[in-house]
């Protein structure tokens, strides 16, 4: 049995699962926290960061790895474009995704609804309304310039770059914002389309159980 090791409520942890429920890809999922000194999460995630993964085959961590390798193993569906142009765009988008986009979604969705959940801290407000008033305008309005007129990201089929803005747009949810239609008409679009997908829903839906909202 695939597992992934980490906690859902981790933005990678979930971009993971939306890559692995897209490919319908059972998993059992193991809870360890990011920073976890276990042997044997270490010797998966030597750096403790999450996600790990195992199978019968490999044990890895990093999401970008892990889908990478799972699509070599699992091609159907694809969620890597063949054309080298569309490929290129899908790893810039993902990259993206992974460290500007969730330097700033990453950090409002820990002040509103992590910090004091699990670290029985008050949100840092100082650190919100820097973040708000221009990191994220910033990732937003690039993302905004660089949709695809497509129904999706990097291609006209959904993809890997999908999973890792789709886990961002997640992030921004938690936190009370979501990106309006007058300001961002393509990515509040493309948002809508991606929150009806089923296994954005069910991170959705998982996620808000645990934070103890409907």
């Amino acid at each position: 049995m695939s597992t992934i090791h980490g906690v859902p409520v981790s933005p990678f942890v979930r971009k993971l699962m939306i890559f692995m429920d897209e490919k319908a890809l059972p998993y059992a999922l193991n809870m360890v926290s990011p920073g976890d000194t276990s042997a044997d999460f270490r010797a998966l995630s030597p750096l403790g960061k999450v996600p790990g993964y195992s199978d019968d085959q490999v044990g890895i961590s990093d999401s970008s790895v892990i889908c990478a390798y799972l699509e070599k193993r699992h091609p159907d569906p694809p969620l890597y474009p063949s054309d080298a142009a569309s490929l290129a765009r899908t790893l810039w988008l993902e990259e993206y995704a992974d460290t500007r986009f969730m330097e700033a979604s990453g950090a409002l969705y820990f002040q509103t609804c992590l910090a004091e959940k699990f670290f029985g801290r008050p949100a840092d407000q100082e650190r919100i309304a820097q973040v708000s008033g221009q990191l994220l305008p910033d990732a937003l309005e690039y993302i905004e310039s660089v949709l695809n007129p497509t129904d999706f990201a990097a291609a006209a089929t959904f993809g890997l770059a999908d999973c890792a803005l789709a886990s961002n747009l997640i992030n921004l949810e938690h936190a009370g914002f979501a990106p309006t239609a007058e300001q961002h008409p393509k990515l509040a679009a493309y948002r809508d389309r991606l929150f009806e997908r089923s296994s954005v829903q069910a991170a959705l839906t998982r996620e808000r159980s645990i934070f103890g909202r409907s």
